[in-house]
Parts: structure tokens; sequence; C-alpha cells
């Protein structure tokens, strides 16, 4: 019946594209155009008049080279100078009864942290100025330019629908465009322009659309391209949730949130109604990428007296999306607080809004009132003199500021908030004692912190501006306590005494290349899990620069054997510590070491894997719990096998992964796999034999 149904509107929706080259007839360019135009308006209607829930999208990331992106393979983003591994992307059916109209999409994202990128990108309308794509004797690809979409189009001038009996389609081959996008206000990031792949990562998605009966547990393979996201898909990290770029609901206890721009692979919008009811907030800020935000998704948390929102363009308010009462203070750039001035007066916490004080120079003494809570320096690139005065200061936004002073904020205890995305020097003491600090937003080209300069900012969570940093001082982050991850990807790496010690809630560790550790580097980082290590000089490594972690619980992983036997040879205490992985390919192919508890998630940093091979687990004797994120799409045979001591594993995604016949052949009784809740009865009729339970 669905079938017919296709028919239906394929016969109903006929389209007539008559192009033809050398016609030069005015009339019928205008049908040229209107055919164009009704293309996309078939596939609207199409897309409401099928259900929903059968929409499916996949990622093929993109690669730049003197202004050419041209569609690759798992590349990370659109990097000039990168090189190009281009492949057609190819789309194959696998059910004989399956269908689907096809069309493919352009859409952004960005992990810049200057938060006018962020809201840049979410108001993006890019251009191509050139589309080469393939065609055969039964099909073509229709671009339209008024969505950024393709359209697969049959000869017979109907929108193209699919089966498995179809060949496979070979999809665009070369999309020209800019390499700088032009920024359609005065926000950027280096005063010019947004740099694409600097800071703008741009994405096609190839969308599936199907009729839900049809669907079922049958689904499209795509060649070359992991799946991006679909209907059904639910995200799960670090205590987070998200549905389709929303976040809709919070399970942890903390009282302080930095919101994340991505919960496993989703990409972040914004915020699902009810979201964050009957939790334990306190304060919340949130990043620019965020243009939603849901009825009562704060609403009920009479504890909540801190948000920062850190859009700097129009945001979606919900009359009901935050509480209003004397507590709550909402902190919003110049921009975003002039538009809920012109379109928000009437909400309930519409005074909640705390207004700004503007300084246009560079000295502090100009400010007479200290008791500002929120200051914001547009023009500012160095501060003279230094903020010890300013006791009551919550919020710095200082868009181009470029350095910051020795102790320019030393010891200020209510500052929680400070955005200065071009910063590159940061000085002694500087966040000295800051221990209300959640978030800091410095450039990706920072070069120098000073010694001590985040000593004891026991709030702060993301350090992310470290990563490129070639030497990091004595003491620059000792006593974070909330920092939970790390990654130093510079090549010559050196860290001074004591850098992060006392860290006690870091849990993962990725190291580049590590040149040198100082005394205490990582000392008494009781609650350190993985240290991922790519290559180091253990020569100048410390004996005591992981003294006092927890033996029993961390792990350090290699994909060198020299470096990882040179490592053991040296620190023996952890010699049955070590992990030895091989990914290929983007597989995992090797796993080795006595390790007991194991998350997937954790090795990343030795390459993407959305597989894991045959025999990863197979005999292992020593490992109780396994947890497998969302990204591993495929799993070899035995991969488990006769693991006698294997527990539990953990499923985090939502859409079920492809198994071999005997991937869970020898396994224990009392193994319980957990999934998702929303697809346990599609894992139950999946995986035979197996307990299997809600997470």
């Amino acid at each position: 019946m669905c079938v017919n149904a296709l028919t239906f509107f394929e016969k109903l929706f006929i389209i007539k594209i008559m192009i033809k080259k050398k016609s030069n007839n005015l009339k019928k360019v205008f049908i040229i155009i209107g055919a164009v135009l009704l293309i996309a308006g078939i596939f609207i209607g199409l897309y409401f008049a099928i259900s929903g829930n059968g929409k499916r999208f996949y990622e093929i990331k993109l690669s730049n080279s003197t202004g050419q992106i041209t569609l690759t393979t798992k590349s990370n983003e659109l990097a000039p100078g990168s090189t190009i591994i281009s492949k057609p992307i190819t789309i194959g059916l696998e059910e004989e009864s399956y269908s689907a109209f096809v069309r493919a999409k352009l859409i952004f994202e960005s992990n810049s942290e200057d938060n006018r990128v962020l809201s840049f990108v979410n108001q993006l309308n890019f251009k191509i100025t050139e589309v080469v794509t393939y065609e055969n004797e039964n099909y073509s690809w229709v671009y339209v330019e008024a969505d950024n979409s393709f359209y697969l189009i049959g000869k017979d001038n109907y929108l193209k629908t699919v089966t498995a009996k179809d060949e496979n389609y070979n999809f665009v081959e070369t999309l020209k465009v800019p390499t700088n996008i032009e920024q359609i206000s005065s926000l950027n990031s280096d005063g010019v322009n947004v740099q694409v792949g600097e800071d703008v990562i741009v994405k096609v998605v190839v969308e599936a659309i199907q009729s839900s009966d049809l669907l079922g547990n049958k689904k499209p393979t795509i060649e070359n391209a992991q799946e991006f996201f679909n209907n059904f898909a639910v995200y799960r990290e670090n205590n987070f949730i998200s549905q389709n770029g929303f976040i809709t609901s919070y399970t942890g206890t903390s009282k302080d949130l930095v919101l994340p721009k991505y919960v496993g692979e989703d990409y972040i919008l914004g915020i699902k109604e009810n979201a964050f009811v009957n939790t334990n907030v306190e304060r919340i800020i949130v990043p620019g990428s965020y243009i939603y935000f849901g009825e009562n998704c704060f609403n009920g948390l009479n504890n909540l007296s801190f948000v920062a929102i850190k859009s700097e363009t129009p945001v979606k308010l919900g009359a009901t999306s935050f509480v209003s009462n004397s507590k709550l203070e909402i902190y919003a750039p110049k921009t975003l607080l002039n538009y809920i001035d012109a379109n928000y007066t009437t909400l309930a916490y519409f005074n909640n809004f705390v207004k700004y004080t503007e300084l246009l120079s560079s000295d502090i003494e100009q400010i007479q009132d200290k008791t500002v809570k929120v200051l914001y320096a547009p023009n500012v690139t160095e501060f003279v003199g230094d903020f010890k005065a300013f006791s009551s200061l919550k919020v710095l936004i200082a868009p181009n500021l470029s350095k910051i002073n020795n102790d320019a904020f030393y010891n200020l205890s209510n500052l929680i908030n400070v955005d200065t995305p071009n910063v590159v020097e940061v000085g002694n003491n500087s966040f000295y004692n800051c221990t209300s600090l959640l978030n800091v937003s410095l450039s990706k080209k920072l070069n120098t912190i000073g010694e001590q300069s985040f000593f004891n900012c026991s709030a702060l969570t993301n350090i992310n501006f470290v990563q490129n940093l070639k030497f990091i001082p004595n003491s620059a982050f000792r006593n974070c306590l909330s920092i939970q991850s790390i990654t130093l990807n510079s090549e010559e790496l050196e860290l001074g005494n004591a850098v992060f010690y006392e860290c006690t809630n870091l849990r993962n560790v990725n190291i580049a290349n590590l040149t040198k550790c100082g005394e205490y580097a990582f000392g008494r980082c009781t609650g350190l899990k993985s240290v991922n290590i790519l290559n180091m000089d253990v020569s100048e490594t410390h004996e005591t620069s992981f003294t006092d972690t927890t033996l029993s619980r961390i792990n350090f992983v290699f994909n060198n054997e020299t470096v990882k036997t040179n490592f053991v040879n040296k620190f023996t205490a952890f010699n049955n510590r070590t992990i030895y992985i091989q990914v290929q390919n983007y597989v995992l192919t090797v796993l080795t070491g006595n390790v007991s508890d194991v998350n997937l998630a954790d090795f990343t940093y030795f390459g993407s894997f959305s597989s894991l091979g045959n025999n990863l687990f197979k005999d292992n004797s020593v490992v109780s719990t396994i947890n497998i994120p969302s990204f591993v799409k495929n799993f070899g045979s035995s991969f488990v096998n006769n693991c006698e001591n294997l527990t539990s594993i953990t499923f985090n995604s939502s859409v079920v992964p492809s198994f071999k016949k005997d991937s869970f052949e020898g396994v224990k009784n009392s193994l319980i796999i957990y999934v998702p809740n929303n697809v346990l009865d599609v894992y139950k009729a999946t995986i035979k034999n197996v307990t299997i339970l809600a997470i």
C-alpha cells in the first residue's frame, strides 16, 4: 500500500525539467526556473506527506584546497591546504521492499571558541559558485539554490524514488565555493572574515526519506560515509541527552554547568521543553551556538542564580523558559540584549536580564562604579591596570582583547564567565584563586600562559585553549578540581612542575608528543582513568609525574610498541595498566592489556573508528565491563567470545549497530547488555539469548 502511495505522489507531482543547452528562448528559461522552484515545493510536500520518523541523515565531510571543496571520506573538517581524499559517495539499499526519496543538503558547524562565529554560523547563507554532479542514463542530481540542496531526479523528470533494485547512485563530485565567507554583520573572528576550515566546518548530509510503514528495521547503507543522525537517534554524553540537535534532558547532579556544543555526534542548537526540570543546577553557561530555549527548560529551578547566554544573534525564548525571581541574573552580549529589549519586554523574566557597563578605553580606572557585575569592552586590546577592586565582577566580554596581564583578575571569587576569544597571552597569577570561574574563552592561537595562571580555579571545567601550547608552566592548573578531560596536541610539549596537581576529577588525558614532564605534573590526580600518549621522551619525564594517582584505575594507552616498552621499563608500577591499540581504516583492530573496565570512547585520540575488528576481546579473561559509544556502528566476529569475567556491555547508540552472527557466542549467561530505552525492543529482536535492559 505504501509503495502505491509513493507511486501516487510521483504521478501527482511530475516535474518537467526541459533544459536545452542551446536554447535562447525566454519562455523556456522561465519554465526552467519555475521547474526548479517546483522541485523544492514538491519535495517539501512529500516531506510532510510521509512520516517524519522515516527521515535519515548521513554525513559526508568536506576538504578544502585553493577554494575548491571536494567530497572526502572521514575528513575531520574543512581545512585549507589539507590533503584531498576524494571518493564518490554512493547510496545503496539493502532491502527490495525499501524505497525512499533522496536529497543532499549542506549544513554548517563550528568548533570556534568565539561566540560571534558560533552565532554567525547559525544564520549562514552559503552560496555555491559551481556544481559538478554525476549523472547517467537513468538519473541526475538537480541543485536547488533556494535551500542549498540537491534532489535526485529520474530521466523521466520524476522526483526519483530509489529501491534496492536500482543501481547505486553516485553523488556530487565537486562543489566550488569561496575560501572566505563574508560576514553578514561586523561580527568576526579575525577582523575581516570567518575562515572556511579555520572557523567553519561545512558538511554535506545525504537525506533518505521514506514511509514509516516501509522503514521497520531496514535502512539504506552509504559507502564512504558515517551516519550523521536520524529522527530516532538519541545521544548520551556526560549526563546530557539530545535528539536532532536539541538537549532533551539532563540526568546529572552538578550545580554548575557549561552546556556542550556537541552531545555525542549531535551538534546542539538549543534546549527542548522541560529539559532541566527537577535538577539542582545553580549556574549555567550557554554557548553561542544555542538559539532556541523551549518552554520551562529552566523553569522551576529555585536555586538557579546565574545564566550566561553567549549568542550574538537573535534567539527564540519561551514565555516560561526561565524562572522569574529576584535571585536569577541572566547575562547576554550587547547585540542580544538589544534584540531582547526590542522583542521580549513582556516576558515575566525580562527584568532578570542584567544590563552591562561599557568600557570604551583601556584604562580600568575610568570605571567609577567598582560594584559592576558585567563589563563590556568592545574595542580594548589590552587593559591598563587590574581588576582587584572589582570584587562583584561576574562577567567580562572583551572580544578584541589580545593580552591578559599578570594578576589581572587575582582573587576575584565572584568571576564566572570571561569571553576574550582573541587573547593570545595570559600572564602570571592572572586568574589565581578565581574559585567561581566556570568558563574562559581564549584564542586557539594562544601562545603563552603564566605560572599559577589558573591556580585554584576549582569550578573551571573546559581548558581547550591549551591544546596547542608548547609549554605549560608550574602550577598553571593546580587544584582545578572540575577539569575532566585534557587534550594536548603540541608536537613539542613541555609540562612544568605540578601543572595539574590535585585535579582530582581529571579523567582523561590525550598527549601527542610529551618531550618533558616535571615533578608531580599529574600528582594526586586520583580520578585519572586514561592517559593516551602518541609519543614521549621517557628520559625527560620525572619519576614523580604520576605519583599518587590511583593505580587500580588508571590506564596508559599507546599505539607505538617502542614508546610503550620504554614507558613500562621506567614506570614499572604501571606495567599491568598499559594498553596497546591499533586503528586501521576506521576499524579498531587490536586492543591488548590487563584492563577490566573499558570505555572505547577514551581511545579515539589514536584515530577515528566506526567498527570493531574480529576477535577484539576474544578469550580476554580480565575485562569485566565495556562501554560502546554511539559512533561504533559495526562489530566483527567473535568480538567478546569467551570473556569469562565480562558482566556488562553498554550500547549508547539509538541506531542498532550491525553484528555478525557469532558476535556474542560463548558469553556467560550472567552477561547483561544495557541499551537506550527507546530502542530496547529493537535490540532485543537483534541480539538473541542475552539479557538486555534499559540504561
